[in-house]
């Protein structure tokens, strides 16, 4: 015979693991508000406070409406740094083309100096051979008389 007890048989949940949020402080900040702080940081931010029949919000639903308005403010911020971050870059783009394009022009001219150069330097250096030549020519012509 089964004996019948009093307390029913529950049978044991699987254990599923189980992803702990960790929350930022200052939203464990805003949880410790009163009602009265709650609202008052609603009216500061124009955040409606009654509900759709004209009803007064938990503070649950505040709190929500709280973190949505103080994500979109974050989102709206972090759009406009995008954008600031965007403009800078495009300048530092267009800054780094123009300079790009002076140093091509900076070796063209190098460049063709050098050319001028070195056409110069052999030309010195055919005058110099034609000089030492025109040295010897003397030198030998001395010795003879």
């Amino acid at each position: 015979m089964k004996s019948k007890s009093l307390i029913p048989e529950i049978p044991k949940e699987e254990e599923t693991e189980r992803w702990v949020i960790i929350e930022d402080t200052d939203v464990i900040a805003r949880k410790k508000l009163t009602l009265k702080q709650i609202k008052k940081l609603c009216k500061e931010r124009d955040i409606d406070l009654l509900g759709p029949k004209g009803g007064q919000l938990s503070k649950k639903v505040l709190l929500e409406r709280l973190e949505e308005d103080i994500k979109r403010v974050h989102d709206e911020e972090v759009a406009e740094a995008r954008k600031k971050s965007a403009i800078v870059k495009d300048y530092q783009k267009v800054k780094i083309r123009v300079l790009e394009t002076q140093l091509k022009k900076l070796r063209k001219e190098t460049q063709h100096e050098y050319d001028i150069l070195s056409k110069q330097q052999t030309k010195c250096a055919q005058m110099d051979a034609r000089a030492n030549e025109i040295r010897i020519t003397i030198k030998a012509m001395k010795e003879l008389l």
